[in-house]
């Protein structure tokens, strides 16, 4: 009996092929995800293969594109201060009907399956604006706590918008996989692959 769920791998930016390098542009450029952003221009091929270079250069930054059923679906860059072991990124769909599908919860998931069992940090911190409320109300369900960086306002075309933080700890992970694994493995296969 063949099961309905689907298969999920990470590839890190190393293994990606050019058109796939190339589409992460394509996919960072588009409405729904750059509203969600502090840089809400058209990212250009020049900035694009900058940003590739140095994220390539540098051994404490790192890209990740999210599959399920060879089928990218999501993107998450990060970076590593060595100095307490922290972690920060970035992330976004691909498409903004996976927003819909409950796509960003299966991101969420293995992004923390990165963070602490894989590059084993010790906290993450992320920041994401007002505008991003689909987040906010996903890490509150979570367990986790998003608060307003006071002191951090963004301007944006529309106007300033606050600026929240999102904290967390391996310890965190720990105790908040099950409620994520109880969601994320009635969809994807709980064998996965992550290639680093």
């Amino acid at each position: 009996m063949s099961s309905n769920k689907k298969k999920f791998k990470a590839v890190s930016l190393k293994y990606l092929d050019d058109d796939t390098i190339a589409n992460i542009r394509i996919w960072r450029n588009q409405d729904f995800v750059k509203t969600k952003m502090y840089s809400q221009h058209e990212i250009s091929e020049e900035e694009h293969k900058n940003y590739i270079k140095s994220i390539k250069e540098n051994p404490n930054r790192g890209l990740f594109v999210f599959y399920l059923d060879d089928q990218p679906f999501g993107v998450y860059q990060y970076t590593i201060t060595p100095e307490d072991n922290s972690v920060t990124g970035g992330n976004y769909l691909v498409d903004e009907e996976y927003v819909y599908m409950g796509y960003g919860m299966i991101q969420i998931y293995f992004m923390g399956v990165i963070k602490f069992d894989v590059l084993k940090c010790d906290r993450e911190y992320e920041e994401t604006l007002d505008t991003n409320t689909r987040i906010l109300t996903l890490a509150k369900k979570m367990g986790g706590k998003p608060k307003l960086i006071p002191e951090k306002r963004c301007l944006l075309e529309d106007g300033y918008h606050d600026v929240y933080k999102i904290e967390g700890f391996a310890s965190d992970w720990e105790k908040n996989k099950t409620n994520y694994e109880n969601v994320v493995f009635k969809v994807v296969e709980k064998q996965f692959e992550i290639i680093l």
